[in-house]
């Protein structure tokens, strides 16, 4: 039977994604051929590091810019070549100057201050950190100056927090500090851990040969596996680096909720080691590959299903290009994935989960399988909660509404909204409303 919201739903169309997906699934590739090159090659840790983030960085980042003309975006806050530049205004400069450098200051302070950050995991990212830092102190005036000229408004976080530090406090915007501080703060904790892990993974890559992966489905797994971690990484770390406005890549919201950012943050180190080992012990000495031993059929079906798994959720990160980050909105990503379903991340990593662990066969019998079924579910309950918290942040932007509805409607799940409703999507009425109307403008990925 016809009905407006029917006809709605015909006229609504999936908003264009911030990101062009072929051509991040071609840098993937070159990613995961440099990973079974970088590992043997015969130079320090932290180079190794910054020669995987350029391989993501540079390819991306000319495209954007030569290609894709992502700088001209209004998203960007930046004027178009039609429009005349700002006056120059050096002072300003020199506190968004300020701004930048106090902030890098008191992130080096919690670096010292903590004893977390002494322990071995950690080297690479300083190493690193030696590495990249050196230019990038060098060349930021004469990037913030380069920017500052084309920007609508020029006075940005950089700017309050220049005036924080200068102790011109009277003129602080407390709005565009929370972001500034936040988004950093978000960056400070996230980049040495994602850092540290594709390090971990860069050395488990070079202790293993691709050839590995042809000795057996067992083999074929694991490998696969700590490829696609690889390849994510490379990604998530590279997002974490490149927030700049000039790519359209920089943060224009932190996530305003406290049970947001509690869900997000038990995910990661220090914190899942402690909830999960104390609440969430979901597995015993019983894997995949143990349970199917006796079943050749099933072994490999189960194994080649873990390995697409591991892809999808590979290429769940993949597709975010220069714009992946917890707990902030840096644009819409339709593309991938997320043409699918929305959280393909989060769908691919908890089914993994399930598929490797096997918590429903238990040495201890059934009473003790049920419990460890109980206990991931409840690992599953986090991931759906972090899910939530990040729909009701980015349903601030039309371009998320509209793309979250055009999900309800063609999404591979929507049949799961007919069956259990109170999971349908439901945003505000009046975001709806403008998502109607802005569904069509070029706009940044949601990166969350």
């Amino acid at each position: 039977m016809y009905t407006e919201e029917a006809s709605t739903a015909r006229r609504r169309r999936c908003p264009p994604s911030a990101t062009n997906g072929l051509l991040c699934l071609a840098v993937s590739g070159g990613v995961a051929a440099g990973a079974i090159v970088a590992p043997s090659l015969d130079l320090a840790i932290g180079v190794k590091l910054a020669l995987v983030l350029a391989l993501v960085m540079v390819p991306i980042a000319i495209a954007d810019l030569a290609l894709f003309k992502v700088h001209r975006r209004e998203s960007t806050g930046l004027k178009t070549p039609e429009q005349s530049l700002n006056e120059q205004d050096l002072a300003r400069v020199l506190v968004k100057c300020a701004g930048f450098y106090g902030t890098l200051l008191c992130i080096a302070c919690l670096y010292w201050a903590f004893p977390l950050y002494d322990s071995e995991y950690y080297k690479p990212f300083f190493e690193l950190l030696a590495i990249g830092a050196p230019p990038i102190l060098i060349c930021a005036p004469f990037f913030f100056w380069f920017v500052d000229r084309r920007m609508v408004a020029p006075r940005d976080g950089y700017w309050h927090a220049g005036l924080l530090f200068l102790a011109k406090w009277r003129h602080v915007d407390l709005g565009e500090l929370r972001i500034h501080a936040l988004g950093w703060l978000i960056k400070a904790f996230f980049l040495p851990l994602m850092i540290g892990e594709l390090a971990v993974a860069m050395r488990w890559l070079g202790r293993h040969p691709v050839e590995d992966a042809f000795s057996h489905i067992v083999g074929a797994v694991s490998w696969v596996a700590q490829l696609s971690l690889y390849v994510d990484l490379a990604f998530v770390a590279t997002g974490y680096v490149v927030t700049l406005r000039l790519l359209d890549s920089h943060i224009r919201s932190v996530n305003p909720f406290v049970l947001g950012w509690g869900v997000a943050l038990i995910c990661y180190q220090p914190f899942w080691s402690v909830i999960s080992s104390a609440y969430l012990q979901y597995g015993d000495n019983i894997g995949w590959q143990d349970w199917t031993k006796g079943n050749q059929v099933l072994m490999y079906a189960w194994g080649v299903t873990i390995i697409v798994v591991k892809l999808l959720w590979a290429w769940s990160t993949v597709v975010f290009g220069l714009r992946f980050s917890n707990l902030t909105h840096r644009g819409i990503i339709t593309g991938g994935p997320f043409r699918l379903t929305k959280h393909p991340s989060y769908i691919c990593k908890n089914l993994s989960w399930w598929l490797i662990s096997v918590p429903f066969i238990s040495q201890q019998g059934p009473l003790e399988a049920l419990n460890h079924c109980l206990l991931l579910l409840g690992v599953n309950a986090i991931y759906f909660a972090r899910a939530r918290t990040e729909e009701r942040h980015l349903s601030s932007d039309p371009a998320y509404v509209a793309y979250a509805l055009w999900i309800r409607e063609h999404g591979v799940f929507r049949w799961i909204d007919h069956v259990i409703p109170w999971l349908a999507y439901r945003p505000p009425a009046a975001a709806e409303q403008a998502s109607m109307k802005d569904a069509d403008k070029p706009r940044v990925a949601l990166a969350e």
